[in-house]
């Protein structure tokens, strides 16, 4: 019996966070000149919708919809194009909610005043080819158009810039973290964290790119730094590069490792003695057995 109380339960918080999400998102379309601003000299930009807020995570399960990677600040030389990536999820309640489909638009003002949404930047990876110095700004929508109307609602992210130098900037050093330093290897669906590379200077025009030792325990997007681990059992630990590329080709990288594992470490202890065993990894995600 109490089972299916708890069953039930989680059944209706699935369906008002679902409700509280879909109504925030359309409360977000119609809001603009958001207090989160950007401020380059005397320029003052404000993003042209409020954005979204981050997705919840419970029991491993995204439980609302939104952004799971924030696009984030670019910075180059003419002559070189940056990327700018992002990321969603979508719960089941809210894809099912419309019979309209979500789509990516990304918009972009260079003074905060005029935004465009151009033709081709309707995917979550853009890339960005800058043609003169300054500084452009990007934010992208998510949004499917109203069962009634023509308005169009959804998430927004976070607004990034993209500045353009007239000559390359080159990195002195670079700083690799991960957003989580463990992974399970024994959930239904895989687990995934970010690398996160800072760079010294913070304002460096070198490329961007990542590695990862061993594939068989984790793979590693060479672009957005996204880590998912394996879900078949093999337990280690992988070394996450991050290198960062000058203009005149010199490297300059550095390393941090993510551990792949069941939640428990083998331990030794006399006979007749107690074992202690410390569950690892965020618990947020509830593995299918802890080995």
């Amino acid at each position: 019996m109490w089972r299916k109380k708890i069953k039930y339960f989680f059944l209706a918080l699935l369906m008002v966070l679902t409700f509280v999400g879909i109504s925030k998102a359309s409360d977000n379309d119609l809001t603009t000149n958001s207090p989160r601003v950007v401020k380059a000299d005397d320029l003052i930009v404000n993003p042209l919708y409020t954005p979204s807020a981050a997705p919840v995570k419970i029991l491993g399960l995204y439980w609302t919809s939104g952004f799971t990677k924030q696009p984030t600040d670019q910075y180059t030389y003419l002559g070189q194009s940056v990327n700018l990536t992002a990321a969603t999820t979508i719960t089941f309640l809210d894809s099912i909610s419309s019979v309209n489909p979500y789509r990516y638009q990304w918009w972009t003002t260079d003074d905060g005043t005029k935004w465009d949404s151009p033709s081709g930047a309707t995917s979550k990876n853009i890339t960005v080819d800058p043609q003169e110095v300054g500084i452009s700004y990007y934010q992208l929508a998510y949004t499917r158009k109203n069962l009634i109307g023509s308005n169009r609602s959804g998430y927004y992210s976070k607004m990034a810039s993209v500045t353009t130098y007239p000559e390359p900037k080159d990195a002195q050093a670079v700083k690799v973290t991960t957003e989580d330093d463990y992974l399970y290897n024994n959930t239904e669906e895989q687990q995934t964290t970010y690398a996160i590379a800072t760079p010294d200077p913070y304002d460096s025009t070198a490329k961007l790119s990542w590695s990862i030792d061993n594939e068989d325990l984790a793979t590693i997007d060479p672009d957005s730094g996204l880590i998912t681990a394996n879900n078949s059992g093999k337990s280690g630990t992988v070394t996450v590069t991050g290198t960062l590329t000058n203009s005149d080709g010199e490297q300059v990288y550095d390393t941090a490792t993510v551990t792949i594992g069941g939640g428990l470490d083998d331990q030794t202890v006399n006979e007749g003695n107690p074992a202690k065993f410390d569950i690892l990894g965020t618990i947020d995600v509830v593995p299918d057995s802890v080995t």
